[in-house]
């Protein structure tokens, strides 16, 4: 155990240095770049479809928002087409795809949306404009992205607990039992929070599922 722990303090130096390097440098490439592009995505098809989103009200969809989204974004990811990354072009077509076959619309245009809303973004702090700080942004999560979100760190706090657990026993580092104690709790914290985050996100899921299936029955009905 020693030894694996001699071997990790000795590799574990040159990784993260690797990493920053790689980050720097990716960095320095994307903020050389010319800007004229960047805006024209910008400008023209991200920020008129974030608005256009924003001001919708989907609580209480109808097919005929959806064809409004469609009509309003076709003109100007057809003539943008170069400009705009290819995952939102990809989105949109499926969104339009599934719409056209009177399919679960639903799944689909959420993945137009956050793609929409994921480039806005990114492209607007590109272009040096002020953008809301990462706790502001979690703030205004809706219920079930914060649960997500969450289940993603705790998953990587347990993760990392185990870890640490497996690193530290029988290690001889002073204060060792009460480290692996201390570990224990949150290792146990974490799992409590991923079980109830978990259950939340399946039982919305189904919910969603049963939802779709209600209007779907309705709509044959009718």
């Amino acid at each position: 155990m020693k030894l694996i722990i001699k071997i990790m303090l000795v590799a574990i130096p040159p990784i993260f240095t690797g990493i920053i390097t790689f980050w720097i440098t990716k960095y320095k490439y994307h903020k050389d770049r010319p800007l004229s592009r960047y805006e024209i995505a910008y400008n023209r098809v991200y920020y008129p479809l974030f608005s256009y989103l924003i001001k919708m009200e989907l609580k209480k969809v109808k097919r005929e928002d959806y064809i409004k989204i469609i009509d309003y974004a076709t003109p100007r990811i057809i003539k943008y087409e170069k400009y705009i990354d290819r995952s939102t072009y990809k989105t949109f077509l499926n969104f339009q795809k599934v719409l056209e076959k009177n399919g679960n619309i639903r799944p689909a245009y959420n993945l137009f949306e956050k793609n929409i809303i994921y480039f806005n973004s990114k492209i607007r702090i590109h272009l040096g404009y002020l953008e809301t700080g990462s706790l502001l942004r979690y703030k205004y999560l809706s219920f079930w992205d914060k649960c997500r979100l969450n289940l993603i760190i705790l998953g990587g706090v347990g993760y990392s607990s185990i870890a640490c657990k497996i690193i530290l026993s029988g290690s001889g580092i002073p204060y060792e039992n009460i480290i692996l104690r201390v570990n224990s709790y949150i290792f146990s914290a974490c799992l409590i929070f991923i079980i109830v985050f978990s259950v939340l996100i399946i039982a919305n899921t189904f919910f969603n599922l049963f939802s779709s299936l209600v209007d779907k029955i309705k709509k044959q009905g009718g």
